[in-house]
């Protein structure tokens, strides 16, 4: 039993050219400790476009990434995996909705029509930036179905159970606790790509 009342997190971020991995620690007064980090390099051709192309060399490059982090290996198997951002299509839209019902119904409406997949392939998630009376203001995410499935089963054949998240609702929640009261511009410089 653990009476110490702290949260760990491992987290890994893959791109086209490097795997970080961290694991924090929340304390029951909400701060945050960095426990232990680690990145590999990773050849060029093992994903494209975030598409993954060698299987088995990214699952060798992840457990060298754990194996890597300093001050401690990585141990935990529950991880958090930001799925590459070019696999993810962004929509920011207002939604004027009665309930949440209809709100959810209205969001998979509007990435069925807006989205560059087949209905059968849209993963949707999204984050409500503001509510205010029956409008609200949400940042809708989609990506392949097929593609999450194939990056599920690569975390499955290294034995972590993944919970994958979105790099740019990941950034939202981690920068901004409270509602936004006037707009922000997040900008962020990657290897090959920038985001906005």
């Amino acid at each position: 039993m653990n009476f110490s009342h702290e949260i760990s997190s491992v987290g890994i971020d893959i791109s086209s050219n490097t795997i970080k991995v961290a694991q924090i620690t929340r304390n029951k007064s909400g701060q945050i400790t960095l426990n232990t980090y680690g990145s590999t390099l990773l050849r060029s051709g093992v994903l494209e476009r975030g598409k993954i192309i060698s299987p088995s060399e990214l699952q060798s490059a992840i457990r060298q990434a754990f194996a890597s982090a300093q001050p401690i290996p990585v141990s935990a198997n529950q991880v958090v995996v930001g799925l590459p951002e070019r696999q993810v299509f962004h929509r920011f839209v207002t939604i004027h909705a009665e309930n949440d019902q209809e709100l959810q119904s209205k969001i998979y409406e509007e990435a069925k029509t807006s989205i560059p997949l087949p209905e059968e392939d849209l993963a949707v998630t999204y984050s409500i930036v503001q509510r205010t009376n029956q409008e609200n203001d949400v940042l809708i995410a989609v990506t392949s179905l097929n593609q999450l499935h194939i990056w599920q089963q690569l975390m499955q054949a290294l034995q972590l159970n993944a919970i994958f998240d979105l790099e740019l609702i990941a950034l939202k929640r981690g920068l901004f606790q409270e509602p936004l009261k006037t707009p922000v511009v997040i900008v962020d410089f990657g290897h090959d790509t920038t985001n906005i």
